[in-house]
């Protein structure tokens, strides 16, 4: 060809590839106004970098979350000896005020789950801890000022009052990890500190329960308690509120179906079992039998034996907190290096731990009959129960949202992971409420 024709076309080749990249650099995303926005974006699953602070302080301020979350339930088991110094003809007491609570805690969990997605989550940890603080004050009030019988009443009607508050604390707190939580280990680096404050709630409470009892007189303890606990739910609703108004905007999601939340049911249902078994467990020997040992082989007192007994588990279960995620992630790692999954496959290992606690029925009803009087095998029997409680439940806690499997499996759904948290979250309730059931009838056969 001609020398000229081709250097027209040549020309020509470079002013289309000028174009296009002038194009490329300077056009702008489409817009759809006619078009539903689910069917063009992709939802993409809020990181924990999207968040203004860092890691660090993100972690730190979950972990006081999840230190609210259980000041009032640890604040009715930390009060167990006042329970029974103001209710003489009602030595259950503690144990009827636990059980509302966590009946009341659940049913507030399962409307949380249908209905929460409607309110913010500074709107929910500000009605949360609001409640729990007031209700935290009431109480003492109401046991100072009120005669035996109608004490007793009040009182009950405020557990349950408290238990909406702490639900919807709850509730909303695990919704946000596990909504966050993806298959590498950011998700783990929040459940993780979420777990282990709900841990310290139990350490915290229990050391002030002693403060203010070795402090106070027997007639003021109870209002310096329950006011302290109040101050701790307060100082976390100003956590909770600050950091939720740094929460970034969700991408555009729609509401799960029944289908679908189904779906996530069983993706997560071995776990779900697996925490309400650890938790029935537990709320059946707990605080009900292991607080209700009149002889002390250590000279103590029945009010410091009590204390006693209930710092131990709250300190255990705190460490089971802090170490039960990293070192079932050694395990994990660990096994698949040698060419076998353990914890992996529905979990059975995890389940077969689970079915083991249940042994701690019958050994605490051994003491709670005095059939076994010594307080050194009481105070390591409930560190095992506390140890063993937490490490597993944080296991259940961190690892079922990242089971669920949606249909960009890299991306994932947030709605699917915080449906999975609402559920987790639900099955410990549902396990607590059971064992708080069964801890009626026990605590009647272990005083006979």
């Amino acid at each position: 060809r001609p020398l000229g024709t081709m250097r027209k076309e040549a020309g020509e080749r470079d002013a289309l590839l000028v174009k296009s990249s002038h194009q490329e650099q300077t056009c702008e995303r489409p817009t759809y106004a006619n078009q539903d926005p689910f069917q063009l974006i992709q939802p993409r699953r809020p990181m924990v970098e999207d968040y203004e602070y860092s890691n660090f302080l993100m972690s730190f301020a979950v972990f006081l979350l999840g230190t609210g979350t259980l000041v009032a339930w640890n604040s009715l088991l930390a009060a167990v000896d006042y329970f029974r110094l103001s209710f003489p003809e009602s030595p259950s007491a503690a144990v009827w005020f636990t059980w509302l609570f966590e009946v009341a805690t659940l049913v507030t969990l399962l409307l949380l789950s249908q209905e929460g997605a409607k309110f913010s989550f500074s709107f929910r940890f500000g009605v949360g801890f609001l409640l729990v603080s007031t209700m935290l004050l009431c109480i003492p009030t109401a046991i100072d000022r009120l005669s035996e019988g109608m004490a007793w009443t009040l009182v009950f009607v405020l557990a349950g009052v408290l238990a909406v508050g702490s639900g919807v604390i709850e509730g909303s707190l695990w919704g946000f990890v596990s909504s966050i939580s993806s298959r590498s280990d950011a998700g783990v680096d929040l459940a993780t500190p979420a777990q282990a404050g709900q841990g310290f709630a139990g350490l915290l409470v229990c050391g002030f329960r002693i403060l203010t009892k070795a402090t106070f007189a027997e007639s003021d303890t109870g209002i310096a308690f329950f006011a302290i606990s109040s101050m701790i739910a307060l100082i976390c609703a100003a956590v909770g509120y600050t950091i939720s108004l740094n929460i970034p905007p969700v991408p555009p999601d729609r509401a799960l179906k029944w289908g679908e939340k189904l779906a996530v049911m069983k993706q997560v249902g071995v776990y779900a079992w697996s925490q309400i078994v650890i938790n029935a467990t537990t709320m059946a020997v707990f605080p009900g039998m292991a607080t209700n040992i009149e002889e002390s082989t250590l000279g103590l007192t029945r009010g410091w034996l009590t204390v006693v007994v209930v710092s131990i588990y709250a300190a255990t279960d705190t460490l089971g907190n802090a170490t039960g995620a990293p070192i079932s992630r050694r395990i994990r790692k660990r096994s698949k290096g040698l060419g076998y999954s353990v914890m992996d496959d529905g979990m059975p290992t995890l389940l077969g731990m689970s079915y083991f606690r249940v042994a701690f029925i019958p050994l605490f009803l051994i003491f709670g009959s005095n059939a076994v009087q010594s307080d050194i095998v009481l105070f390591i029997s409930t560190a095992a129960l506390g140890y063993s409680n937490g490490a597993l439940s944080v296991v259940c806690m961190t690892y079922a949202p990242q089971a669920c499997s949606s249909v960009n499996p890299e991306v994932g759904s947030v709605r699917e992971r915080e449906h999975a948290g609402y559920i987790m979250v639900v099955a410990l309730l549902l396990g607590v409420s059971v064992g708080a059931t069964v801890a009626i009838p026990l605590n009647l056969i272990a005083s006979e």
